[in-house]
């Protein structure tokens, strides 16, 4: 029964480490600045180190490319020629004849130093980190409605100004009807800055640790399952047969009479 736990245990931690440093495709320059040929590359990512031997990219037009270094943390492959297309692009990572990861097609019109990099709530399109950590952070457009209410909030001095000018002339419905539209603008302005999703780096770490937590809390459960099933069918032990043969000798030489 002890070598079937530390079996199931060793099982885990190796299920538990595939997990949390899983090889993926990381980022993809598709059109650089300049020149395509020599210039487009492709950046894995893996935790631990890992051998490339036997592994090969393909492309959406079907050419493939066999890799056989060993790295770990970032790789970058550089590609000596044009191999791939600014639209409708795609690359795949297989291991002999098994998919392991998959980028979605994509498409790069701009001629600059932007690449597609993955983060956890999708591919982002964002200035290159070759051979770094991506950029997950908020893009400018996200950012645009917190610019758009600082402008208008450099304008309300002077619409104050100028309701303060006319305050005197203004009848008092008429200065209600005012203020309740001056504080509608006011409130629509503090609604256009609120952030539309800001994801933290507590939040992306907390991703990455869920699988090992539950793959964890399975085994807490398989062990417990384990020592129940054990307890059950626990087997005779040599005191118990002792005590058996003691019991069987009393009965013979004390022998119970029949009830009256």
């Amino acid at each position: 029964m002890s070598k079937r736990l530390v079996f199931l245990f060793v099982l885990f931690v190796i299920s538990a480490s595939s997990l949390c440093s899983a090889l993926r495709i990381n980022e993809v320059e598709m059109n650089p600045a300049g020149t395509d040929t020599g210039n487009e590359w492709i950046e894995l990512y893996n935790d631990g180190e890992i051998s490339l031997e036997g592994y090969v990219i393909i492309n959406n037009d079907g050419k493939n490319i066999s890799l056989n270094q060993s790295f770990s943390g970032y790789y970058v492959y550089t590609f000596t020629t044009q191999w791939l297309d600014n639209s409708d692009e795609k690359v795949s990572l297989y291991n002999g004849s098994e998919l392991i990861d998959e980028i979605p097609v994509l498409k790069d019109d701009k001629n600059d130093n932007q690449t597609h990099q993955f983060c956890n709530s999708g591919w982002r399109f964002s200035e290159q980190t070759k051979g770094a950590e991506n950029d997950c952070s908020e893009g400018e457009e996200d950012n645009e409605p917190a610019e758009d209410s600082e402008e208008t909030q450099e304008n309300e001095p002077a619409d104050e100004a100028s309701v303060d000018e006319t305050e005197e002339n203004t009848p008092p419905e008429t200065e209600n009807e005012e203020n309740s539209g001056r504080n509608s603008i006011i409130m629509e302005s503090i609604n256009l800055s609120a952030p539309k999703d800001i994801k933290t780096g507590s939040e992306v770490i907390l991703n990455k640790s869920n699988y090992a937590l539950y793959g964890f809390a399975a085994f807490c459960i398989l062990l417990g399952i384990l020592f129940v099933i054990k307890k059950i069918k626990k087997p005779k032990t040599e005191f118990d047969k002792g005590k058996k043969i003691k019991n069987d000798k009393r009965n013979k030489k004390h022998p119970r009479g029949p009830d009256t």
